[in-house]
């Protein structure tokens, strides 16, 4: 199918998939609650693990600490905030996929290439399936599902060579061609909002990719069941593709169809 055709499906309710897709990272943060209102529990987490244990067989766990800066008389000094909590990771056998639990926040990660939402929205309800089973999740309160695109350019390429002007971000941003940085957060609707951020890249080659970076945030209160979970990370999904897909210039959509 053309990128013409790809483009026209979404008007019928169809994201399209891309031969060529500048995604790097994909992920889909969740925040949840449990019916005792003490989160997931070191129990939790290690039932987690057996549940998980035949595609994801070698969790590690990572200690996550919160500071505050302090503003006193010798200046600005940062200092632990509460109790540390444990962050697990599972890392799938064969697959770039991998899933965080931490007390009250699941992310589903889609590292590298990325598979489509034909494999990436799956992956998300298995992940609520799995920790359903470990725990009684008494509500979902916010999805966050991001896209972190490194667009391929020459240095001298201008932002606006790829991107677009649209709602989405300041126009000014377009005109750079190095050292530019921008984050835009605008508000949906009541319970979405987002953040689009554009900036200069780096990568291991010498390259300076355009880092554009999409994320979207449903912030309500949603029950753990998929016919009420479906239509949320739906709205999310699709204000993802509308801010990508009116970013698009006609040199970004045929690297995408093209690779080039």
């Amino acid at each position: 199918m053309s990128l013409i055709l790809q483009l026209e499906a979404v008007v019928a309710g169809k994201i399209p998939n891309f031969n060529y897709p500048t995604i790097a990272e994909a992920l889909c943060e969740i925040h949840f609650q449990t019916e005792d209102g003490g989160g997931l529990s070191s129990t939790g987490l290690d039932a987690l693990s057996d549940v998980l244990k035949s595609d994801f067989p070698t969790p590690k766990d990572q200690e996550l600490q919160q500071f505050e800066a302090v503003i006193g008389s010798n200046g600005v000094s940062v200092k632990p905030v509460g109790t540390p909590t444990k962050k697990r990771m599972f890392k799938h056998r064969t697959r770039d996929h991998l899933i965080q639990v931490s007390q009250n926040i699941l992310t589903i990660n889609e590292l590298n290439a990325y598979p489509g939402w034909k494999i990436f929205e799956p992956d998300i309800y298995f992940s609520i399936d799995a920790i359903c089973k470990v725990a009684k999740i008494s509500q979902i309160n916010r999805i966050g599902l991001r896209y972190i695109n490194k667009v391929p350019r020459d240095p001298k390429d201008a932002v606006g060579s790829w991107l677009k002007e649209n709602a989405y971000y300041p126009n000014g941003i377009l005109k750079y061609t190095h050292k530019f940085a921008s984050r835009f957060e605008f508000r949906h609707d009541s319970e979405v909002r987002a953040i689009v951020s554009i900036a200069e890249g780096q990568d291991d080659k010498g390259n300076q990719p355009i880092l554009f970076d999409i994320d979207c945030i449903i912030e309500s209160e949603l029950p753990m069941n998929k016919n009420k979970l479906s239509p949320a990370l739906d709205r999310v999904h699709n204000l993802s593709w509308d801010v990508f897909g009116n970013s698009l210039t006609e040199r970004y959509k045929s690297y995408l169809e093209k690779g080039s």
